[in-house]
């Protein structure tokens, strides 16, 4: 799992994770990404949409849009 999401990152796709999986994505190498820290709402960063919240429309609004730009060019160097 790790793997597959430190190539989404490279790779400039969006990534989406709701409760636990944002511990997963804690544990990845994805140059500084900024992830919901507990028991905060959506955070949006650089395609990376994460939730801790239990309501998760925000979660849906913002991840639809990560994947409506299809890649992140900001995650460039």
């Amino acid at each position: 799992m790790r793997r597959f999401l430190e190539e989404a990152w490279r790779h400039c796709k969006p990534i989406g994770a709701t409760g636990d999986g944002v511990d997963v994505i804690a544990g990845c190498d994805l140059d500084g990404a900024r992830a919901a820290a507990k028991g905060a709402k959506t955070t949006v960063d650089r395609g990376l949409v994460t939730t801790r919240a239990s309501d998760h429309a925000d979660f849906a609004r913002g991840f639809t849009d990560a994947i409506a730009r299809h890649r992140h060019w900001e995650r460039e160097p």
